[in-house]
């Protein structure tokens, strides 16, 4: 008789604490979707970008990393209390960007997709596509000076222009200042040096509270010059833990510290979140709680089934290239001299064929 007590108290006790689970869960989830102003919240899709923003009942997506993160992006927007969506914005159709999208898509409709004007025949980028067509979604390329609302706030196009054409595929990111109140932010996808240069001879008005910073950190990126126009109090980084290409670099992170520049990185802090309520932006322990949801449902998901769909993708995508323009010789991704060659000379290489065209001769170390 003991002993069945013993398994009663025992089964009511592990009731009571799945309960109490459920119930600190649920209370999580209703917190993140109280807050009426502008909030950004920097997902942590590991490498990639994707960038959640509500405004006044109305929401946007500004990316969604890797395909195999697509259904983690989709998960933290529904605990969000969002089922659709005003804009979604493919920034440019690198995978780690966009990868992601078609999934969100099919589980909550956007009414207007962003993106560059660019042909990118990747089965990655096509996937998005055809889920634009399914759903009917309008589709609007970029074009530098579009505005367009999100509730009480205002987002406009700084880049790319109109029929613009670059030899680096991340020099298209579709880059956005959203504007509430007082307050500003600035989202840069993967735009390079050559593009804040642009932004700056255009006259953008680039001064910005928050800064995305370009390129996961990279050096490719955030130029003396760039910083000081955009002025920011805050920078967030996204990148992933321990990733083969050493983002964010030393040199970015030192020269933001230099600048008094506060900087919040995904890879240290997980998913972040900034309010703004017109006069002042904040970041606070609302991301740390926003991220533990998150891990929670990601935490289900079975190692094996991520690794096949991130192997999956791989193999889908059209081989990257990465071109030395002192040497001109043209390198696989993981090759030795990549990691050795100084960022400002390199060049991506979308195809082998763009690479030969381009003058460059392959590696003899690793046979591109």
């Amino acid at each position: 008789m003991k002993r069945k007590k013993l398994y009663l108290k025992g089964a009511i006790f592990l009731v009571l604490c799945l309960i109490g689970t459920t119930f600190a869960a649920c209370q999580r989830s209703t917190q993140i979707s109280d807050f009426d102003g502008f909030e950004v919240s920097y997902i942590d899709v590991g490498q990639g970008d994707s960038i959640f923003i509500k405004c006044n009942g109305e929401a946007m997506l500004i990316d969604a990393g890797e395909n195999y993160e697509g259904q983690t992006v989709a998960d933290y927007i529904k605990s969000c209390g969002t089922t659709s969506l005003k804009y979604a914005v493919g920034t440019h159709p690198h995978s780690d960007h966009i990868g992601g999208m078609d999934t969100v898509m099919e589980e909550i409709p956007a009414h207007t997709f962003i993106c560059p004007e660019i042909d990118y025949d990747t089965k990655t980028f096509n996937d998005v596509l055809d889920v634009v067509d399914k759903n009917d979604t309008e589709i609007i390329y970029a074009q530098r000076g579009n505005s367009y609302s999100l509730g009480d706030a205002t987002f406009t196009i700084l880049s790319p222009d109109k029929g613009g054409i670059y030899s680096n595929l991340n020099d298209y990111s579709v880059v956005i200042k959203a504007e509430y109140g007082s307050t500003s932010f600035l989202f840069t996808g993967d735009a390079e040096s050559i593009v804040e240069d642009e932004m700056i001879r255009n006259g953008c008005k680039l001064k910005s509270d928050v800064l995305k910073v370009g390129h996961h950190g990279s050096t490719s990126s955030t130029t003396d010059n760039f910083l000081k126009k955009v002025n920011p109090d805050f920078a967030v980084i996204s990148c992933g833990k321990g990733n083969k290409y050493g983002h964010p670099h030393k040199e970015t992170v030192d020269k933001l510290n230099s600048f008094g520049v506060t900087v919040h990185r995904t890879d240290k802090e997980g998913t972040i979140v900034a309010q703004s309520d017109g006069n002042s932006v904040t970041f606070g322990e609302k991301g740390e709680t926003e991220r533990t949801v998150v891990e929670a449902e990601a935490d289900t998901k079975s190692p094996a089934i991520s690794q096949k769909s991130e192997t999956s993708q791989t193999k889908n995508e059209e081989v990257l290239y990465i071109g030395n323009k002192n040497s001109k010789k043209f390198h696989k991704k993981d090759c030795e001299s990549v990691f050795a060659m100084n960022e400002k000379n390199k060049e991506y290489l979308y195809s082998r064929k763009d690479a030969l065209v381009k003058g460059y001769s392959p590696c003899n170390n690793c046979n591109p």
